[in-house]
């Protein structure tokens, strides 16, 4: 009966069930794993952990109970234990692969990239032809800068998936951040082979031309053609709006950025081509204004802040 109320969805009445079914038992090992899955869907973290502490203590190991437990730590955000009981967790075992890729993500939010790393290289290396698993180490190898091992990564996963639109379109952004733009448009336009209403590859392929100044007539149809897949999206409308001042139209431009930075006002990119153009129709202030936006939100911007000082001296002067 506690079975069916939890295909209804019905948790304090399988609850229910279960609790007094635990008095019945002798061996109720199954039972109170199945308690301590209710109060982790309810979110009573501490009594589910209790429950599959008691599991545990009478069987170490039960590897789908010591993997529960590890996940309620998660949710509590007790990363060092559950970090700890999903090392506890072997390589035989059905949940060592989640466990690792559980570990990755724990570790990349303590920004402990390296370890999070060789936390996804044991979960290949158990589980080598999964191209998420690929996929998300490639994305790892890019925070830290290590652009060619993210390449490479991604290159050997598409031996075994040579038809995912997902990690040429990975493949293209490490490119890219590797300085190899050539190669990033290679790596969008098979994915555009893949799935021609890929919106990223669209924008990505027309917004690196606009950047480049070249061929500007097929990167406005690429980001056109973005837009109508996803017309409120600020990236993509910020792509529109810098293909346009590229190509001199500086009154379309401004309406597109101005769009652009209105839907994705955090984002400071985008601030700085509003300055960019703001700066061209010599207007100072607002110029200055989107410029200090754009250091706010990322202070690093070398560029913006040589604009930035130039327009203050422009300004000074008689």
């Amino acid at each position: 009966l506690g079975q069916v109320y939890i295909r209804q969805k019905k948790l304090n009445e399988a609850l229910t069930e279960f609790q007094a079914a635990e008095k019945l038992t002798v061996q109720n090992q199954d039972v109170r794993t199945k308690i301590g899955l209710i109060y982790l869907e309810q979110g009573r973290h501490d009594d589910a952990i209790a429950q599959f502490v008691m599991v545990l203590s009478s069987n170490p190991e039960d590897h789908r109970v010591r993997y529960y437990l590890a996940t309620v730590y998660e949710e509590k955000k007790e990363y060092g234990r559950a970090l700890e009981e999903f090392r506890k967790l072997p390589p035989q075992s059905p949940f060592y692969v989640d466990a690792q890729i559980q570990q990755a993500f724990i570790l990349e939010k303590q920004e402990k990239v390296d370890e999070a790393i060789e936390a996804l290289k044991a979960a290949i290396r158990a589980k080598p032809k999964n191209a998420d698993l690929h996929r998300f180490l490639s994305s790892l190898y890019e925070k830290k800068n290590r652009y060619e091992e993210g390449i490479r990564i991604l290159t050997e996963a598409l031996a075994f998936a040579p038809q995912d639109e997902k990690i040429y379109f990975s493949l293209g952004v490490l490119y890219d951040k590797s300085g190899n733009w050539q190669e990033c448009i290679v790596q969008m336009r098979r994915v555009l082979e893949i799935k021609p209403d890929h919106a990223q590859a669209l924008n990505y392929i027309g917004y690196t031309y606009a950047d480049k100044g070249i061929h500007l007539d097929e990167a406005e149809k690429l980001i056109k053609r973005a837009l109508e897949l996803k017309p409120d999206d600020g990236y993509i409308t910020d792509s529109l709006g810098w293909v346009y001042f590229r190509k001199g139209e500086i009154e379309k431009a401004v309406v597109e950025l101005e769009k652009a930075h209105q839907l994705a006002p955090e984002d400071p990119v985008i601030a700085e081509h509003l300055g960019d153009v703001y700066a061209h129709q010599n207007q100072v202030e607002k110029a200055i204004q989107m410029y200090e936006r754009s250091l706010k939100l990322d202070p690093k911007k070398s560029e913006v802040q040589e604009k930035l000082k130039k327009l203050r001296q422009e300004k000074k002067r008689p």
